[in-house]
């Protein structure tokens, strides 16, 4: 009890946690995680590792910009070319299976039409036998009189 009443040194710590497989990281890794190279220089007994930047004048930093734009836009050009293109293929694409559909919607209808007459040729001949069948009925009643 009196052990955890004084503070533990970092160090102390560090190997706890790396025992406990909790350790925290070290170094570049650490500067990755609390937000860059800004955060190694802000810790105490670091030197500055502050990522020196040449000193560009005014113009040159727009020229720079302008070209950092040019190069977005290129992209963004280069990314709407391959939309088109995979838009044109879809559309090829729906309008042969809008084709597709027609066509078998066509034929659908044609074999309709063909079962309807089909069928009303069926009934037509049963139609006509029976008349026929009547009249040899009648034929033969008439015969045995």
């Amino acid at each position: 009890e009196a052990s955890e009443s004084v503070p533990e040194s970092r160090s102390s710590r560090r190997d706890r946690k790396h025992d406990a497989g909790v350790a925290e990281p070290k170094g570049k890794a650490k500067a990755r995680r609390y937000g860059g190279i800004l955060a190694l220089s802000q810790r105490k007994g670091t030197p500055g590792r502050k990522k020196k930047r040449a000193h560009l004048s005014f113009g040159q930093e727009l020229e720079a910009k302008v070209e950092r734009k040019r190069e977005e836009a290129d992209n963004l050009a280069g990314e709407v070319y391959q939309l088109r293109r995979e838009l044109e293929d879809a559309q090829r694409k729906l309008m042969a299976v809008e084709a597709e559909l027609i066509e078998a919607a066509r034929l659908e209808k044609r074999d309709r039409e063909d079962a309807a007459k089909s069928i009303q040729a069926l009934a037509r001949g049963s139609a006509e036998r029976r008349r026929a069948a009547e009249e040899a009925a009648l034929r033969q009643d008439v015969a045995k009189r």
